[in-house]
């Protein structure tokens, strides 16, 4: 999606910034280059209010496009440029995107656990000051607890966010029906799982990306359980909502698991070859867990299955490194292996815990116990 406007001018800037505004739910890279353009006009035209609709553009655009370090970055000028225009913005808004924030800052193993719990009660003080109402602390203090490896605390929270009631800071009740999902698979409890997120496979929800983010969860429920028609009808649906050039690290991890273990290759191959680059960056630390974890099953099934070599089209770096006939398949394994351990121990030395280490223990012995059917191929 392109857009040819003349920005040196107040009324193409504008023409541009409505357009971008209107377009942010369907975002592309294209879009996000015309924004960082506006950004720049903004400035050059020295206009607050402008640049504001910008950045609050922008950071949606980042956040859909998982730039989850561009998403960070644009977030303090927002809030302290609500901070110093009192009720000239939308502060209630930006304390919206305060709880992206607060996700995102969690699962960096770089920021110390003693800046996540002053960003919590500063994100708490704030939502207090202005009523937002406690069911809203509660939602996201239960997933904090839970990626932090306090699973008491994250239970605690869960019982008092089911004791109270809505105030004005909502997005979607329909959303709200699918609050456990990826706790519960986290847990490997999927019948329950499937139980709650039967509303989107059913299409009775389609709100707020909820296909995107759930068909894989499908996918993933019904192979574990080895209804392997249901998983095979929603890996079909949940690849038509994923864009392999888009940073989708914790959907493609399933999809990773499901390829490995139905001997899908040259699937699992593709995806790992889109997503690699995306370890190379700046992306928290949390996702690329999750997709390594995946990648590391799909390997093990890939070693399993007798290949010893593997063509990928990957990013040049220094640790895994092509032979004239391809990759090593154990050479990659070993890779992988090596990355989960290094990132699960450092997000364990910062969280002061071992939750880490035991959840990829918990996901491989999990997936190692799942054997598709034979086929007569």
């Amino acid at each position: 999606m392109g857009m040819n406007i003349a920005l040196n001018t107040r009324e193409g800037l504008l023409e541009a910034i409505s357009y971008i505004e209107d377009e942010k739910r369907n975002s592309t890279n294209e879009l996000e280059k015309l924004a960082f353009n506006c950004l720049k006009k903004t400035q050059e035209f020295n206009d607050i209010d402008l640049e504001y609709r910008v950045r609050i553009a922008l950071i949606v655009i980042h956040n859909d496009l998982h730039k989850t370090d561009l998403v960070v970055s644009m977030f303090p000028w927002l809030l302290n440029t609500c901070d110093n225009n009192k009720g000239r913005y939308d502060y209630k808004q930006i304390l919206w995107y305060y709880r992206w924030i607060i996700t995102a800052a969690k699962h960096y193993s770089s920021i110390p656990k003693s800046k996540l719990f002053e960003l919590t009660e500063d994100f708490e003080r704030r939502c207090r000051e202005v009523g937002i109402g406690e069911k809203t602390i509660h939602d996201y203090k239960f997933y904090f607890y839970s990626e932090m490896g306090e699973l008491e605390l994250a239970e605690k929270e869960y019982v008092l966010w089911q004791s109270t009631s809505y105030n004005i800071f909502h997005e979607c009740e329909k959303c709200d029906k699918l609050f456990l999902n990826c706790y519960l698979a986290d847990r490997g409890r999927y019948e329950e799982l499937l139980e709650v997120i039967q509303p989107v496979l059913r299409g009775e929800i389609t709100c707020h990306s909820n296909e995107r983010y759930n068909f894989h969860l499908g996918m993933l429920g019904y192979m574990m359980l080895g209804k392997w028609e249901e998983a095979e009808f929603f890996a079909a649906k949940s690849m038509k909502q994923l864009n392999p050039n888009v940073a989708f690290l914790y959907p493609f991890s399933s999809h990773m698991v499901y390829y490995g273990i139905t001997g899908q290759f040259e699937k699992g191959r593709k995806i790992f070859e889109k997503q690699f680059r995306y370890l190379l960056g700046a992306l928290p630390d949390v996702p690329r867990l999750e997709f390594l974890v995946g990648a590391l099953e799909f390997f093990k099934r890939l070693y399993k299955s007798n290949q010893q070599l593997i063509r990928l089209n990957l990013p040049k770096q220094e640790i895994l490194v092509a032979g004239e006939e391809g990759y090593a398949v154990e050479e990659v394994l070993n890779y992988i292996q090596s990355e989960v351990d290094r990132l699960a121990r450092a997000l364990d030395q910062r969280n002061e815990n071992n939750h880490y280490k035991q959840f990829v223990v918990s996901l491989a012995e999990r997936y190692a116990r799942v054997e598709a059917p034979k086929t007569d191929n």
